[in-house]
C-alpha cells in the first residue's frame, strides 16, 4: 500500500542528503555568507561542531520578511525562474541548507540589513520554526547551530571524535578561504584560534596563510586562456609532493568541486615530473561560461558535470603542463639539510641507521643489532645469501649485482634498506619501545594548520614512534627528537611520514603504527642514485642477511631480481636452443 510520507519524515530524509556531519553545516553557512557579499566571516565551534557551530558575517543581511522564510524548504533568493538553473553563478541555489539544518538541530538566526535600525532573530528546533523577534545586533548575519542530530541519534553515533570533526571543519574553512582571498576569515574551536587570515592581496598570500611560507613561495604560477575558458593555478613543485592528496583543491567559477576530469588533467600534466606514488599539491581555478557546467548534480553541490569534458581536460592540461615545462624543477639547495643543488645527497652514512663501528671495518660482518630478529628464513623463502668475501658491481648508483650460487642477483638498494630499517624499527618497538635521540637543535618544519592540529592529537603516537614534536605557532612544528636508529635521516621527512601515514595508500590493510613505521623507513632509506662506499654496501648486505624475510620492501616492491645461470646460457645460445 502506497502512503504519502509525513512532512517530518520528508524533512529528515532531505536533511540527511545535505547535512552528513558538522562540516556539512560549516560548508553551507560559509557559502551563504559569501553569497551575501561578506568581507569578514568568523566561525566558532565546540566539541567538533557537535555542541555548537556559530558563523557570523558582515554581509547584506536579511529583513523580517526574509527571516520568515529562512528555514522553509526550497526557499531561496538566488533563483526565480527555471532558466536560472542553466547558468548558476551563486554558491547556493537549492534552498535546502537552512531547512535541513533546522530539521536536525536547534538553530537560531540573527540578521540585520545594512542601514536597518534593528535586527531580528528567529529559531528553528527539529523543523519547528518560531516567529521573528526584534533584537540588537550589528549589520550582517549570525547563525548558531546547537546539538546537531539531537533528534537523530543514529546519525550522531556515526560521527568521529571531537578532534577529527574539528579538523574537517578547519579544512572546509581553509578551502573556502583559498578561493575567497579578498575576504577575512577566522576559526575557533573550543575557544582556541585555529585559523586567522586577513583579506589577502593575492592568492599566493592566502596560500601562505593556510599552508605556510615554504609551499607558497615555491609554488609555480600558471595562468592563461585556453579553449574558450580561463585557467589559473598555483602548482606545488614536484620535490614538495607528498603521500597524501590533502592539498589538492579545484574550483570551478569559484566553487570548490571534486571532479575526475580536473584531477585527471592535473595528474597527466605532472606525469613526467613526479613519481606515481606521490601526490602533488595545487590550487586550480577554472573560469568558464556558467551555461557550460551543471552544478545541480548532487545536494552537496561538490560535484559538477561539464557540457564538454574533453575540452575542459585539454584546457587545464595545456596550461598546467606548459607552466611545469617552463619552470626550474631541479631540487632546491637547502630544501633538506645537506641536500645539494644537483640532487646529489649527502654521504650515505647519514641515512643508514647502523652502528657507526660498521664503517671502520671494511668487508667485515656487521655486528648483529639487538633489534633484528635472527631466526632462520621460512621454508621456501629466497633469502639473500650471506656475504662471504664476494665482490659486487654497482649499477646506475641504484642496483647491486653479484653472484649467488648459480644465479645472478640484482638488488635494489633502496628497497632492501627500507626492509632492513622497517624490521629493526618494528622489532625495537615490540621489545622495549623505539629509542629516541634528541637533536642538538630542533628542526622547524613548515606545515599547514590542519597538520598542526593533527600533530597535537598525535602526542602519544609520536612517542611510540620515537619522535618528540611540539607546535610552534600556527603553521610550524618543531622536531626535538627522532628514532635513534634513524638519527641520520631528515627529521622533516620522518615527521611528514608519521603525519601522512594515516591516509596513505592501502592504509585500511595495516595498523596505524605499522603504517607509520613503513613510511618512516621508506623516507629514511638510502635513495636510488646514491653512491655507496664498499663498507656501506657490506653493512647493508650483512644486516639483510640476518633477517628472516627480504624478498620485498614493506610496501611490496621486490628487493631483488634473480637470473638463473641456465637462463643466461640459453640467452647466449650456449645451451637449450
Amino acid at each position: 500500500m502506497i502512503r504519502r510520507l509525513a512532512q517530518e519524515v520528508v524533512d529528515r530524509i532531505a536533511a540527511g542528503e545535505v547535512i552528513e556531519r558538522p562540516v556539512s553545516v560549516v560548508k553551507e553557512l560559509l557559502e551563504n555568507a559569501l553569497d551575501a557579499g561578506a568581507r569578514r566571516i568568523d566561525v566558532e565551534i565546540e566539541r567538533g561542531g557537535k555542541r555548537l557551530i556559530r558563523v557570523q558575517d558582515d554581509g547584506c543581511g536579511m529583513d523580517r520578511a526574509d527571516l520568515c522564510l529562512a528555514f522553509a524548504p526550497h526557499a531561496t533568493s538566488k533563483l526565480s525562474a527555471l532558466d536560472d538553473l542553466l547558468a548558476i553563478a551563486s554558491y547556493g541555489f537549492r534552498g535546502e541548507a537552512l531547512a535541513s539544518i533546522g530539521a536536525v538541530a536547534r538553530a537560531r538566526l540573527v540578521s540585520r540589513p545594512a542601514g536597518a535600525e534593528e535586527a531580528f532573530e528567529i529559531a528553528c528546533t527539529g523543523g519547528a520554526t518560531g516567529e521573528p523577534r526584534p533584537c540588537g545586533a550589528p549589520p550582517g548575519t549570525l547563525v548558531e547551530v546547537q546539538h546537531l542530530f539531537f533528534n537523530v541519534p543514529a546519525r550522531a553515533r556515526f560521527l568521529k571524535g571531537d578532534a577529527a570533526e574539528a579538523s574537517r571543519c578547519l579544512d572546509q574553512v581553509i578551502q573556502a578561504a583559498l578561493a575567497a582571498d579578498g575576504v577575512a576569515f577566522s576559526m575557533k574551536s573550543d575557544g582556541r584560534v585555529l585559523f586567522q587570515a586577513a583579506a589577502a592581496a593575492t592568492r599566493r598570500e592566502r596560500l601562505e596563510s593556510a599552508y605556510g611560507r615554504d609551499l607558497a613561495a615555491g609554488a609555480i604560477a600558471a595562468s592563461g586562456p585556453s579553449a574558450g575558458m580561463h585557467v589559473e593555478a598555483l602548482l606545488g613543485r614536484p620535490d614538495a609532493a607528498r603521500a597524501r592528496a590533502a592539498r589538492q583543491h579545484t574550483y570551478v567559477n569559484g566553487r570548490l568541486v571534486k571532479d575526475g576530469t580536473l584531477r585527471a588533467a592535473l595528474r597527466q600534466a605532472y606525469h613526467q615530473f613526479l613519481s606515481p606514488a606521490l601526490q602533488p599539491s595545487y590550487l586550480l581555478f577554472l573560469s568558464l561560461d556558467p551555461a557550460e557546467v551543471d552544478v545541480n548534480v548532487h545536494p552537496a553541490k561538490t560535484e559538477v558535470r561539464f557540457r564538454d569534458a574533453a575540452r575542459v581536460f585539454r584546457a587545464v592540461h595545456h596550461v598546467v603542463l606548459e607552466a611545469l615545462r617552463g619552470a626550474d624543477l631541479a631540487p632546491r639547495p637547502g630544501a633538506e639539510p645537506g641536500a645539494a643543488a644537483a640532487g646529489v645527497t649527502a654521504p650515505a652514512r647519514r641515512f643508514l641507521g647502523f652502528p657507526r663501528g660498521v664503517w671502520e671495518r671494511p668487508l667485515a660482518p656487521a655486528p648483529a643489532a639487538p633489534a633484528v630478529e635472527t631466526t632462520a628464513p621460512p621454508a621456501g623463502a629466497a633469502a639473500l645469501p650471506a656475504r662471504t668475501g664476494r665482490r659486487w658491481l654497482t649499477l646506475f648508483r641504484t642496483y647491486l649485482l653479484f653472484q649467488a650460487e648459480d644465479e645472478l642477483v640484482v638488488v635494489d638498494q633502496h628497497a632492501l634498506h627500507e626492509r632492513v630499517l622497517f624490521e629493526r624499527l618494528r622489532q625495537e618497538q615490540r621489545a622495549a619501545g623505539i629509542r629516541s635521540q634528541r637533536l642538538l637543535v630542533p628542526e622547524i618544519v613548515e606545515v599547514g594548520r590542519p597538520e598542526v592540529l593533527r600533530a597535537e592529537e598525535m602526542g602519544e603516537e609520536f612517542a611510540r614512534l620515537g619522535l618528540e614534536v611540539t607546535a610552534l605557532g600556527e603553521t610550524a612544528l618543531a622536531v626535538h627528537a627522532v628514532p635513534a636508529l634513524l638519527q641520520g635521516a631528515s627529521a622533516r621527512e620522518l615527521l611528514l611520514a608519521a603525519l601522512e601515514s594515516e591516509t596513505s595508500a592501502g592504509a585500511e590493510a595495516r595498523e596505524p603504527l605499522e603504517r607509520a613505521l613503513m613510511s618512516m623507513a621508506c623516507r629514511a632509506a638510502v635513495k636510488a642514485g646514491t653512491d655507496l662506499a664498499e663498507e656501506e654496501i657490506a653493512a647493508l648486505l650483512d644486516q639483510a642477511a640476518a633477517l628472516p624475510e627480504t624478498q620485498a620492501c614493506p610496501h611490496g616492491r621486490p628487493t631483488s631480481i634473480r637470473f638463473a645461470a641456465a637462463d643466461l646460457e640459453r640467452w647466449f645460445k650456449r645451451a637449450g636452443f
